[in-house]
């Protein structure tokens, strides 16, 4: 299952690197179990599988890549006039996201989960009865999953860029770019005339918004968006900051 304890090849994820005792400091946060679901990444689920990743390890411009869509992307008028009929159109565009049922299935609880609410309410239980592992071996998710182990969980924590963590950034970028979603989206701001027509041009942008580093109390490159919204960080209270993003959430075995 994909809570399941693998094998790294013999890489260090700088998750682990952390002290694990810091994991259980006393947090007030009103996401407790979002932070018990970060203390998991100890034993991730399980990978893309072992050809890909070796793919990933290759310099970006001598990867393959997915096929470009030949969806139509144009935005409309209405949808240049109206910004939630622009958002709605990119719901459309996005043929790649999971059928619940199909790909997963979420186990909610009996009482539906509020943010306000401190308490676990899932009983113990898994909040993913299953995840099918097709699911990762998907271009985009295998990217996107490759780059979770680059950061450090702790946000004083200044990060440190290499020459392999920057291929996978690019690779991403690239991947994604042949997507209806992020080709709609460069077509919308170019129309918006807050970008050129230009597909490097908006790749560079998109790295540099979503990687670029920052500096965050006090330390210096400790964070980038990134990370914050997609991977999650940690506060020196133990609470955690970010993490939008599901699938890091630990599946039951």
């Amino acid at each position: 299952m994909v809570g399941e304890e693998c094998e790294e090849d013999g890489s260090t994820n700088k998750w682990q690197q952390q002290n694990p005792a810091s994991w259980n400091q006393d947090s007030n946060s009103v996401w407790s179990s979002t932070e018990e679901a970060l203390q998991q990444r100890l034993h991730p689920h399980s990978y893309p599988d072992g050809q890909q990743q070796q793919h990933f390890k290759q310099h970006a411009s001598h990867q393959q890549y997915a096929m470009h869509v030949s969806t139509d992307i144009e935005p409309t008028q209405e949808e240049l006039c109206d910004f939630s009929s622009a958002c709605r159109r990119l719901w459309d565009l996005d043929l790649n996201r999971l059928t619940p049922g199909q790909d997963y299935e979420l186990d909610c609880g009996e009482e539906r989960k509020v943010y306000y609410y401190r308490e676990d309410m899932s009983g113990g239980s898994s909040l993913f009865r299953f995840l099918h592992q097709e699911v990762f071996k998907r271009p985009t998710y295998a990217r996107f999953y490759a780059l979770l182990d680059n950061y450090h969980a702790d946000e004083d924590m200044e990060e440190q860029l290499t020459a392999a963590d920057e291929q996978e950034q690019v690779a991403f970028i690239e991947e994604i770019s042949r997507t209806a979603p992020i080709k709609y989206v460069r077509k919308y701001l170019a129309e918006k005339n807050i970008l050129t027509e230009s597909e490097e041009e908006f790749k560079r942008q998109l790295q540099n918004l979503w990687f670029r580093f920052y500096n965050r109390e006090g330390t210096r490159d400790s964070s980038s968006a990134f990370e914050h919204v997609f991977v999650g960080e940690i506060k020196q209270q133990a609470e955690v900051s970010g993490f939008h993003n599901w699938i890091q959430v630990p599946i039951g075995n």
